[in-house]
């Protein structure tokens, strides 16, 4: 899952998405995939917003597997037309405040941001995610086999 996390949006990009709005989806143009690429890298799409509710889903599910406690978080599965709000994105953030309380990230994964609507938000919150997921990894690949095994064994 979280091979696909984006956090490494630049202000070119949110540029080269506005373009793409102005010239071809006012328009009403039919986008290639790669300009689909393109637009999910500069603005919140349904695309963005599922990766980041699935991310956050599933984040939570591993950690209960592993014995880790935490507070239920609210998810929403984004369909066309549907309206992203100050609410929902405050949610978002509140779900990122949940996991990270009942668990841990590095130190130099970034902060959880304020819910404002900018890519830099965009690119820490994926970020946050893509750590925790590095971690509960980390994690599962040292788990000892089943079985006993005597102090200092490996």
């Amino acid at each position: 899952m979280y091979e696909n996390l984006e956090f490494q949006r630049k202000k070119e990009d949110v540029e080269n998405s506005t373009q793409i709005i102005e010239s071809k989806i006012k328009k009403f143009i039919q986008l290639t995939d790669y300009e689909k690429t393109i637009l999910e890298k500069g603005v919140f799409t349904i695309t963005v917003l599922n990766r980041i509710e699935n991310a956050q889903k599933e984040a939570v599910e591993q950690m209960q597997s592993f014995g880790y406690y935490n507070n239920e978080i609210v998810n929403k599965e984004w369909v066309a037309n549907d309206y992203f709000t100050k609410d929902d994105f405050e949610r978002i953030i509140q779900n990122l405040n949940i996991i990270i309380k009942s668990f841990f990230v590095y130190h130099d994964t970034p902060k959880v941001p304020n819910a404002n609507f900018h890519y830099t938000v965009l690119n820490d919150i994926e970020k946050i995610l893509y750590d925790i997921f590095l971690v509960l990894d980390y994690m599962e690949e040292n788990f000892l086999e089943c079985g006993n095994f005597d102090c200092g064994e490996m």
